[in-house]
């Protein structure tokens, strides 16, 4: 099946991508001032913000729309004219701060990445996207560190020049389809509301879960210490570890989604979904039984931050399960079946902050965030018909918290937990040989 080895590629290459992120996260903490950085941090959040709602349904609804070979010529029209109509007020509204024009003229490059992108997802291809990606890393980071001396403007610089640069990359690899699209107008007001209507859902849903890391972090600094903010700030990215295992698989399932219907589409969800939370409750208890080990080495500044780790994790347990049925709805382009499930757990999740900061700090914000994953589970999959079959990851998630007292001897756990995997038909023997025979593939190429 086309997109297994990709797959692959991409968790690993997301790997070397978290390391230099890592690296760069350094070279901020180090070498600019506060207020710099906190300046040149609140002009990418409102750029990212201004992206995700402007390049509307890229790639999540485009993706589907290529595969299914719907009219992508009058979506393509009609968000370049909005594109060049927000770029232009950008300019204007940057003459008096020349520092951000790096960022607002890589927009429109930014624009035609996201088309080249769609189409090299739809073929499979997200390995060259992972590699853009982790170029785009390499970049920021060399960029960055050479004018590291302008402050704000170094940094803005370093993203705005990476973002050009690994733009004009995907442009190249994908020229005969943008050239196609270039030279064909239509616009079609029919097809671009349909179009509009999915994609602004798509791009709610994955704003709001991006909002709620920002908003985690000011309701803590604000209820609570700016001691336990840089705490927060440094479990929940190594929880987040977890997370590269269903991103690689979704990037392999929105696309397989929007080619297959019926029983065929729902036995791939199914598999992919068990093999997801198999490797990720594997190397979540690798990760946990060795935690004070970790923090001890890399972050000893923060030794007691392990149970806060944990907590997370159990909640990113569930995320790579109902991660990858949003995945599905959106290759079905059904997005709007995830949003009252999803934007419910989101709201859940401030609303708990609230709560339980005031009293418990880091772990009341901890334990609202694993509480939300869980309820965007419990919601998404019962409105799918789906809890009856997955109902054994609450069971075997909240294990892991076993394993965090046992320590080093929580490995051992791995003993039960994968006998359990197979008993509760969260794993079976097939989905073990397409894995294998995925490996030996890559093995031979």
């Amino acid at each position: 099946m086309a997109g297994k080895k990709e797959t692959i590629y991409v968790f690993g290459l997301g790997v070397l991508s978290k390391v230099i992120t890592y690296v760069l996260l350094l070279v901020f903490a180090n070498y600019f001032a506060k207020q710099e950085y906190g300046e040149a941090s609140f002009v990418m959040s409102l750029f990212h913000l201004i992206l995700y709602f402007s390049l509307i349904g890229i790639p999540y609804v485009l993706v589907p729309w290529i595969v299914k070979e719907r009219d992508v010529h009058s979506v393509f029209y009609s968000l370049l004219f909005l594109v060049l109509a927000i770029t232009g007020l950008g300019v204007y509204l940057s003459l008096d701060k020349l520092w951000i024009m790096p960022l607002v003229l890589s927009y429109p490059f930014l624009y035609l990445r996201g088309i080249a992108g769609s189409y090299l997802q739809a073929r499979y291809r997200y390995d060259t996207l992972q590699i853009s990606n982790t170029l785009f890393q390499l970049l920021t980071l060399g960029i960055v560190f050479f004018y590291k001396e302008l402050g704000k403007t170094g940094i803005i610089l370093g993203y705005g020049a990476s973002y050009f640069i690994v733009s004009l990359f995907l442009i190249f690899v994908e020229r005969k389809a943008l050239l196609n699209l270039f030279s064909r107008f239509r616009f079609k007001f029919r097809t671009i509301l349909e179009y509009a209507g999915k994609g602004l859902i798509t791009s709610l849903l994955y704003v709001s879960f991006a909002f709620l890391n920002w908003i985690d972090s000011t309701i803590l600094g604000v209820l609570s210490t700016f001691e336990n903010v840089a705490s927060y700030n440094v479990a929940g990215p190594i929880s987040n570890i977890i997370t590269m295992i269903p991103i690689s698989l979704g990037m392999f399932l929105l696309t397989r989604s929007a080619e297959l219907h019926g029983v065929k589409s729902a036995r791939v969800l199914k598999r992919v979904v068990r093999i997801s939370y198999t490797l990720s409750i594997i190397t979540a208890i690798i990760l946990i039984s060795f935690i004070h080990l970790i923090t001890g080495i890399f972050f000893p500044k923060y030794a007691g931050i392990e149970l806060y780790i944990t907590i997370l994790t159990v909640g990113i347990l569930f995320y790579c399960v109902y991660n990858l049925f949003y995945a599905h709805l959106v290759g079905q382009i059904y997005p709007e079946k995830a949003l009252l499930p999803i934007g419910s757990a989101a709201l859940s999740n401030i609303l708990l902050d609230i709560i339980l900061i005031p009293k418990y700090g880091l772990y009341g914000i901890t334990a609202a965030t694993m509480l939300s994953h869980i309820l965007a589970f419990t919601l998404l999959l019962w409105k799918l018909g789906m809890l009856k079959n997955f109902w054994p990851v609450y069971l075997m998630s909240f294990s892991l918290f076993a394993v965090y007292y046992l320590g080093y001897y929580g490995i051992l756990s791995l003993l039960a937990i994968v006998p359990l995997l197979f008993l509760f038909k969260l794993i079976n023997k097939e989905d073990i040989k397409v894995m294998v025979e995925t490996f030996r593939s890559i093995l031979r190429t």
